[in-house]
């Protein structure tokens, strides 16, 4: 049963991961040579961006951490169990 859970929670923070590293909070458009900013509050957004994909990466590694560290538990447990 916890190679199912496996299977299934894998994919799914792979995915989530790739998100987050795929986030870019560098809010500038290129013009030439040189880059323009958009408008005079880019870098309000940029520390708000910042914040915000802090945030997403404290929620991924605790609820990542809490499904697998769950998980390796509970085999933890069955081992002893069975010993």
């Amino acid at each position: 049963m916890l190679v199912a859970l496996y299977a299934a929670l894998v994919p799914f923070s792979l995915a989530w991961y790739n998100t987050l590293i795929s986030i870019d909070c560098n809010h500038q458009k290129p013009f030439g040579l040189n880059n323009v900013k958009i408008d005079s509050s880019t870098d309000n957004k940029q520390k708000n961006c910042s914040g915000q994909t802090n945030f997403h990466w404290i929620k991924f590694y605790g609820i990542n951490g809490i499904i697998y560290g769950v998980q390796l538990v509970a085999l933890i447990m069955t081992v002893k169990k069975k010993n």
